[in-house]
């Protein structure tokens, strides 16, 4: 693995100069329309409900791809390229690059309890617990590995019965279920004539918008054997649950290749080799995120 520590200071400058271009052509999370219109359960969404819980969490192993990635936080902006890897529920692995020449600015490891990653720039190795406070510090995004890697699957988890279901709302082609909780209420978005969902929106105990998904551009994944359409482009938008004005932190993602189940997925780790260690809790920012 390349360490810039060994490359000549014009090649370094011309890094550092690419990250800083790497902004251009910035995409923020497109607007979702929510129905607003309450209707009654009745046989056929009921129906419905039953078959999209099933279908929820796509029969997928592990996956692959190639995606553009833009993070979007009240300190932050910022574009990245990644090659993304997943073994779901298992590992997550993220081989970042930024800035117009693609040069590789960090190899990223998250699993169930920890999360690596080696800063590529300056040759460090950052480690830490995959809690929401380090996700956000690495991400832009203060969620927990499951949403996360979940996330990049269009997978949202429903396992709550029929009655569970307090609200029904209907506009043209798309209905939302209002699902209860002890944990919060979710709201999921059902596209009926192609029958999968398209948004998700988890709330608090008491009621606050927490997160919001969207899940846009299906298409069959190459390779493999899937049998689901998974999502091309998602969006991600999470809110710090602040009174008043509360902040909005986003990510969107989108694919240019993707692959399922080849059961030979790369998931390892780049050897840090004699990478210096630092603890990411420590750590006030990162030197590809742009804070101060």
């Amino acid at each position: 693995m390349l360490h810039y520590r060994f490359l000549p200071l014009v090649v370094s400058l011309i890094v550092m100069f690419s990250l800083l271009s790497g902004c251009s052509g910035f995409r923020s999370v497109s607007e979702q329309s929510w129905p607003t219109s309450a209707i009654g359960m009745h046989e056929e969404l009921a129906e419905l409900y039953e078959e999209i819980s099933m279908r929820a969490a796509p029969s997928v192993t592990d996956m692959e791809g190639y995606a553009d990635i833009w993070i979007e936080t009240p300190e932050r902006d910022e574009r990245i390229y990644a090659n993304v890897m997943l073994a779901r529920g298992e590992a997550m692995r993220m081989i970042m690059s930024a800035g117009i020449l693609g040069w590789p600015v960090a190899d990223m490891q998250v699993t169930p309890d920890s999360l690596r990653v080696l800063d590529l720039v300056n040759n460090r190795l950052l480690v830490g617990t995959s809690d929401p406070a380090n996700m956000e510090r690495v991400f832009g995004v203060a969620v927990g590995f499951d949403v996360f890697s979940e996330a990049f699957l269009g997978a949202v988890e429903i396992d709550e019965p029929l009655q569970a279901v307090s609200e029904v709302r209907s506009d043209g082609d798309v209905v939302s279920y209002r699902i209860n909780g002890v944990d919060g209420d979710k709201v999921v978005l059902v596209d009926t004539l192609l029958r999968r969902i398209s948004g998700f929106r988890l709330y608090s105990p008491d009621g606050r918008l927490k997160a919001e998904m969207h899940f846009r551009e299906f298409g069959m994944p190459g390779k493999g054997r899937g049998d689901d359409e998974l999502p091309y482009e998602i969006d991600m938008i999470l809110y710090d649950g602040s009174a008043g004005m509360p902040r909005k932190h986003s990510m969107v993602v989108v694919f240019d290749e993707l692959e399922v189940n080849r059961e030979t997925m790369a998931s390892g780790f780049s050897d840090p080799g004699d990478a210096p260690v630092f603890v990411l809790d420590r750590m006030g920012s990162l030197p590809w995120s742009g804070n101060k």
